[in-house]
């Protein structure tokens, strides 16, 4: 069955276009994620611990002495964290014990891993619970005699976290802590700051910080339980519970709660996590947590496979993790509630960027999370911008790139200066008139600002006019800037993506405004936006009638670029205009051999010749609307088997250089939220033709009847039967070739699931 599976995905490599046959997707990813919306907690499945524990959720936390640098970057507090246990006189920490499974419990943002110690199962969980408005992580262990005797045992934790100097804050010291033990309070500090608060769930029956705990556990030894208060270097309060002599099939449980009190107050962490957990056991949080996730859900489109639907379901749970929970306050300033960030940690970018957040939004309101969409729009509208007037040439309320953890825009700067991105302010208005038609609404623009301003009119006056009166050339096109990826301001162009998010958002602000009874703005900004696709085919088209990236490159030769599907995706160009097949078609150069496509032609480092998660979904999007089915079912097929083989996670980036590690490897920051989940769910849910977005300006006739260029409503995907999602013979492959791909994933997909399991449910 694999071979022959193997065999239908090579066919499928070579039947279109491809000079090699495709490796079979497979794990090149090893760390799993938990949060709240005020940290994150991330476990090395290699190692099978905890590794990371973050005292904030964002990556930066404010600016720094160098106006132009990164900033402060938040501390990852944990050097491991990790369960263990004695059966009978055999002692063992989790973290040498290889799991038998491990992964998210239902695509949840729960984890878990199962290993064996002399006959009994032992499965270790982490999750982070919504509704505790805290930076918090539970750690539970649960123990199942398959022995076929009855058998003794204890359990263990050993949370070990550093908070001495942090000259390096991935890798904090261990200098000056001091762990402290009060009726049932334990709490460790250091210079650092801050305090780790443990919070045991069922009781103790031992703790010791004398550093002999780890050595005892592996001898199959009780802790000394003395002392349980210390200070020094490198302290560790290990836990000791004994679950007793369990009979054959009995199991049982314990807990930990670890929570960071960044002020150092751990009585009030204590108390607060008393009030969340309620008197309740470990099992009962642990099920009424699980019961929360499957409450917050919404229904997935119909017809997926079930590869898609756990990868679905998983970028659902990645988007709500991703967004910043934590208080607004002016001062201290900390001014990031409802921020997305771009990646789960480890992935690098769990920065709050305006373009994946966008996307992020868009989802989360097509799925009919409203309530997030709605907090992150409202982030945008409270937080600080306007640094930049110098370069955008007019006050602005959506930064030109991204935002410190505290709210503060940010612009990147490297050698080549910051990165003026202007095309945030039509994606904004994209996002907010999606989240309005979804929603109903219309109440939002009524309501104001944490300064007390109407929403809408800051999206007139702040977003729309800074973009349509102020930053349009001569020509039409938005000025240069520095756009989706980000050239910087010495390198700046008259970047495609740029005027087509502008076309999209005016277009959608019209619509805004014609909701709010502003039927002026509203003509005004729909003939401005019927303007824009006329003047990108004007100045951005080759010679053959493709879409070329900017202005410049096209003159210059090099303008291949993948951003200027969303041209296409966003119904700016009807699908039987010319336009979109030649760009299709010309896109075909940035085929790669991992088999999706890379970002562009200018090879200017690994990030333009890598494959692109984001550039493959755009890509089998505007497929699809072309009516090229087949080819965008697998390219969407080889996105999920991707997915599939990596605990349902999505990264920014697949290896295509061979000395970098194995074609087709994770690469870049993972997980992926707008760029990754958001991206994914949108390709579903227009393959379904399930919430889609109207594409109409709001226009009437007082407008002249100005249309967006596109096709009023949207053009919507053809729905596809059930099961791997594959049209037959919906475009210029034929059917009976459609049929036996389609065929070769399910049996893929049904072989990984068979022979590796799905997370690790008991």
């Amino acid at each position: 069955m694999k071979r022959a599976a193997l065999a239908l995905l090579a066919l499928f490599a070579i039947s279109f276009g491809g000079a090699h046959a495709l490796a079979a997707p497979q794990r090149s990813f090893n760390f799993l994620t938990t949060g709240n919306g005020y940290g994150f907690a991330v476990f090395d499945i290699g190692q099978n611990k905890l590794v990371r524990f973050l005292e904030r959720p964002y990556r930066y936390l404010s600016p720094g002495a160098d106006p132009h640098g990164t900033g402060i970057e938040a501390r990852n507090l944990a050097y491991d964290v990790y369960f263990g246990a004695r059966v009978g006189s055999s002692g063992a920490w989790m973290k040498d014990l290889p799991p038998s499974a491990v992964g998210y419990v239902d695509q949840t943002g729960t984890i878990q891993s199962v290993s064996t110690l002399a006959g009994v199962r032992i499965e270790s969980d982490y999750f982070s619970p919504f509704g505790y408005d805290g930076n918090l992580m539970v750690m539970r262990i649960v123990v199942t005699n398959n022995s076929g005797a009855p058998t003794a045992v204890d359990v263990f934790a050993n949370p070990n976290f550093h908070l001495g100097t942090a000259t390096d804050p991935s890798a904090p010291g261990a200098d000056g802590e001091s762990i402290t033990s009060a009726a049932g309070l334990f709490s460790e500090t250091g210079p650092g700051g801050g305090a780790m608060v443990y919070l045991p769930v069922g009781g103790i029956d031992r703790a010791d910080c004398s550093g002999t705990g780890f050595a005892r556990v592996q001898a199959g030894q009780d802790l000394a339980g003395t002392p349980e208060s210390c200070s020094g270097n490198d302290l560790t309060e290990v836990f000791q519970k004994s679950l007793g002599t369990l009979a054959p099939g009995q199991s049982a449980s314990w807990g930990l709660a670890i929570a960071f009190a960044a002020g150092g107050n751990a009585t009030a962490a204590q108390s607060a996590w008393t009030t969340f957990l309620a008197g309740r056991s470990i099992d009962q949080l642990f099920s009424d947590v699980q019961s929360e996730w499957q409450a917050w859900r919404k229904p997935p489109p119909a017809g997926l496979a079930p590869a898609e639907l756990r990868v679905f379901r998983q970028a659902e749970a990645v988007l709500r993790m991703a967004q910043v929970r934590e208080a607004w306050s002016s001062a201290p300033k900390h001014k990031a509630r409802g921020m997305i960030l771009a990646s789960l940690p480890p992935g690098q970018w769990n920065i709050g960027w305006v373009r994946d957040a966008t996307y992020a939004i868009v989802a989360l309101t097509r799925l009919h999370h409203f309530a997030e969409a709605k907090l992150a729009l409202d982030f945008f509208l409270d937080a600080e911008a306007d640094k930049y007037q110098a370069y955008a040439g007019v006050p602005y309320r959506i930064s030109v790139c991204r935002y410190f953890g505290d709210g503060q825009e940010e612009s990147d700067w490297n050698a080549d200066g910051p990165n003026i991105e202007l095309d945030g302010w039509g994606l904004y208005l994209w996002a907010a008139r999606t989240y309005l038609d979804a929603s109903g609404d219309l109440a939002w623009l009524a309501e104001t600002t944490r300064a007390g301003e109407p929403k809408y009119t800051v999206l007139r006056d702040l977003i729309a006019a800074p973009l349509a009166e102020h930053n349009l050339d001569t020509d039409g096109l938005v000025n240069p800037d520095t756009s989706i990826w980000e050239s910087h301001w010495n390198r700046r162009k008259h970047y495609a993506y740029t005027s087509l998010a502008a076309a999209r958002g005016l277009c959608d602000f019209s619509s805004i405004a014609r909701s709010d009874g502003d039927s002026a703005s509203a003509g005004s900004y729909a003939k401005t936006a019927a303007s824009l696709p006329s003047a990108i085919r004007a100045h951005l088209v080759d010679g053959t009638g493709m879409l070329g990236g900017s202005v410049e490159g096209i003159a210059g030769g090099t303008y291949h670029d993948g951003a200027v599907l969303a041209g296409i995706n966003w119904d700016l160009y009807p699908p039987g205009d010319p336009l979109v097949g030649a760009t299709l078609d010309g896109l075909a150069k940035l085929k790669v051999a991992s088999g999706g496509y890379m970002r562009n032609d200018d090879g200017l480092s690994s990030y333009d010749s890598s494959e692109w998660i984001m550039i493959d979904l755009q890509m089998a999007a505007a497929e699809r609307r072309a009516g090229r089915v087949a080819q965008a079912d697998a390219l969407l097929g080889l996105v999920t088997a991707q997915g599939d083989a990596n605990n349902d996670l999505l990264p920014e980036l697949l290896n295509t250089d061979p000395s970098a590690g194995p074609i087709a490897s994770y690469a870049g920051a993972v997980p992926m939220v707008g760029f990754g989940a958001a991206g994914y769910i949108l390709a579903l849910l227009d393959r379904s033709g399930a919430a889609p977005e109207r594409r109409d300006c709001g226009q009437s006739a007082a407008d002249g009847g100005v249309t967006d260029g596109g096709a009023d409503g949207g053009t919507l995907p053809p729905k596809l039967a059930p099961g791997c999602g594959c049209a037959l013979g919906g475009g210029p492959i034929p059917a009976p070739l459609a049929l036996l791909f389609c065929g070769g994933l399910v049996a893929l997909f049904a072989l990984r699931h068979a022979v590796r399991g799905r997370g690790a449910g008991r």
